[in-house]
C-alpha cells in the first residue's frame, strides 16, 4: 500500500490550514541509489560539527506544513531513533553556538526548547516527548502542531482538499507534496512576479492560465532501477489548463534544445516526460532511470549552487 504520510504520527501533526503538506518516508528515500549518488554533494553540516552526528541520517520520516499566512512560518514533524536527551543538547549546542540563549521548558510531557531574545512570533522553537515525533517551528505554530498531533484540532491531510490530493500519490511512494492555493495566495504569487509593466497579451494569458492553479499533487516513487514522478495541477477551467500545457510544452521543447541540458543529461528526461490534459487538471509523467535523475539533479544543483567563476551544468559523474 502507498505510504502517504510517512509516518502516521509526523503527518498527523500537521494542523489544518496550512496550504502546502509535504511527506518524506527518509528511510525508503535513504535507501535510493538517488540519495546515495547525491550524498556526495553535502557538506559536514555546522549542526553536525556541534552535536557530533547528523540528526536528518537518523530520522526515519519528515512532514513539511506551510500555513496560508504570508509571515514565513513553517513547522517540521521529524521521526528518529536519537534519545531525546541528545535532541535536546544538540539543540542547546546550535544555540550557544550562534551566541544565543536556550531555554527548557516542560508542559504537557512536552519538553520544548526555544531561544531567547527575539520576538514570541519568531522565536524558534523545538518540542519533543516519549512516542511522539520532534516538532519544530516558529512562535505559537508550534502549539497549534501540538494540537492537531495530539488530535484537539483538524489536520491536514484530513481535511478534504488535502485528502483528495495525496489520494493520487504514487503506489509507495517516498516522497508525496500536497498544494492547495486559494486566491489569497495566488493574488500574492501575482504580486511577487509582477514587475508593474503592462504584459503582451500571450504572457498574459499564460500568467492567467498559471493563476488559475487551485491545487497540485506531486509524488515520487520507485520503480526498479527506475523513479516514477507523477504531478497533477488542477485549474479553475478547461481552457487555461490547455494553456498551461502548451505554454510547458514549448518550454519543454526550448530547454531540451540547449546544449548545457543535452550535456547534463536533462534533455532526455525533458523528452521522456509526458503531459496530457483532462479537463480542468493537468497530469505530467516521467519514468527514467535514477542514474540519469542523479545526473540531471547534480548538474542542476552545481549549476544553481556554482561558486562565481565556476561553470555552469557540469556532467555530472
Amino acid at each position: 500500500p502507498a505510504r502517504r504520510c510517512g509516518s502516521p504520527t509526523t503527518c498527523e501533526a500537521i494542523p489544518s490550514g496550512a496550504f502546502l503538506a509535504v511527506t518524506v518516508d527518509l528511510a525508503a528515500l535513504r535507501a535510493s541509489p538517488l540519495a546515495k549518488d547525491l550524498g556526495g554533494l553535502r557538506e559536514v553540516s555546522e549542526v553536525s560539527e556541534l552535536c557530533g552526528f547528523d540528526p536528518l541520517a537518523h530520522a526515519d520520516s519528515v512532514a513539511i506544513g506551510v500555513p496560508e499566512k504570508p509571515d514565513g512560518v513553517f513547522g517540521l514533524a521529524i521521526t528518529s531513533d536519537l534519545p531525546r536527551d541528545e535532541l535536546v543538547h544538540c539543540a542547546e549546542r546550535v544555540m550557544s553556538a550562534r551566541s544565543a540563549t536556550a531555554r527548557v521548558t516542560e508542559h504537557s510531557g512536552w519538553t520544548v526548547v526555544e531561544q531567547e531574545g527575539i520576538l514570541e512570533a519568531a522565536r524558534p522553537k523545538i518540542a519533543y516527548r516519549d512516542g511522539a515525533p520532534l516538532l519544530v517551528a516558529r512562535g505559537d505554530y508550534l502549539a497549534t502542531m501540538e494540537a492537531a498531533l495530539d488530535g484537539q484540532t483538524p489536520r491536514a491531510v484530513d481535511a478534504s482538499g488535502h485528502a483528495a490530493l495525496r489520494k493520487r500519490a504514487l503506489a509507495n511512494a517516498f516522497f508525496v507534496a500536497s498544494a492547495l492555493l486559494p486566491k489569497s495566495v495566488r493574488d500574492r504569487i501575482e504580486a511577487e512576479v509582477s514587475d508593474g509593466a503592462a504584459p503582451s497579451e500571450s504572457n498574459k494569458k499564460t500568467m492567467e492560465a498559471i493563476l488559475s492553479v487551485n491545487a497540485v499533487a506531486l509524488s515520487i516513487a520507485p520503480h526498479g532501477d527506475q523513479l516514477d514522478v507523477a504531478a497533477e495541477l488542477d485549474c479553475d477551467a478547461d481552457a487555461p489548463c490547455a494553456t498551461l500545457r502548451d505554454f510547458l510544452e514549448t518550454k519543454r521543447k526550448s530547454i531540451a534544445n540547449e546544449p548545457a541540458a543535452r550535456f547534463s543529461g536533462v534533455s532526455g528526461l525533458l523528452d521522456a516526460l509526458r503531459l496530457e490534459t483532462k479537463g480542468p487538471s493537468l497530469e505530467l509523467r516521467l519514468t527514467a532511470p535514477e542514474s540519469e535523475l542523479t545526473r540531471a539533479v547534480r548538474a542542476v544543483l552545481a549549476s544553481a549552487f556554482a561558486r562565481p567563476g565556476a561553470s555552469g551544468f557540469s556532467p555530472g559523474r
